[in-house]
Parts: C-alpha cells; structure tokens; sequence
C-alpha cells in the first residue's frame, strides 16, 4: 500500500469523524481554535483567552472571541483559572473534546499498523 493511500485513508476516517462527532461545530475556524486548545493543553500550556483571541491565521480577535463563545456553547471547552489569578481565564478542553481527538487518534493508529503491515511485506519480498 502506497504512503499516499494511507493518508487519503486516514482523511477519509477523519472527515467520517467530522461528520459524525463534531456536528455541533459550524465552521473549521471553530475546529482551529479547538485544535490550537487541545495542542496547548496537552503541552501542559494551556491558552487563556486572551491568547486564543489572537491567533492571526483564524481571525480577528472579535471574530475569535465569537469561535470561543460556540466551543462553550458546543461544550467542546470550559473556562479554568489556575492559581491565584481569578482575572485569567484559560481555555480548557472537555471529555467532548477529548473523546473526539481520541477516536482520531485509533484512526490514526489503524494507518500506523497498515503502514507497518505493508513494510513487512515489502521486506519479505524483496
């Protein structure tokens, strides 16, 4: 199996999730900033929201703000402070949000094993 086919499989399993687990999700700017949270949260940095408001490549931070406002609404994420600080809030993601990046992941992990599979064989007949 090419390397090319694997990855237009794993697209295919991921857009089979999009449709199926993130219906609550209007637009892909709104899957960008829940990427850019989940990111940030699991490098143990997570994005307050002062941060996540200014991410360029999705948009003004007033278009931004709006993005945050339908990930809370879609429960994709919640606000958190850390410490002291009750004047930052932090963008943190929920079981939602994981579930969906996990049943990403067992795609990704199924092409991980198809790939070896066809290395194997490759080796063999070579």
């Amino acid at each position: 199996m090419k390397k090319r086919e694997l990855l237009v499989r794993f697209l295919a399993s991921v857009n089979q999730i999009d449709e199926t687990l993130c219906s609550d999700l209007p637009d892909n700017d709104v899957k960008l900033l829940l990427t850019a949270v989940i990111v940030a949260h699991q490098s143990d940095e997570p994005l307050n929201v002062s941060q996540a408001m200014h991410i360029r490549r999705i948009g003004s931070p007033a278009k931004n703000h709006r993005k945050i406002n339908d990930l809370l609404a879609a429960g994709m994420i919640e606000m958190a402070h850390f410490g002291g600080n009750r004047r930052t809030k932090f963008l943190i993601p929920t079981a939602s949000a994981m579930a969906v990046i996990d049943t990403i992941n067992v795609a990704f992990l199924e092409v991980c094993k198809l790939h070896q599979t066809a290395t194997a064989q490759e080796a063999v007949t070579a």
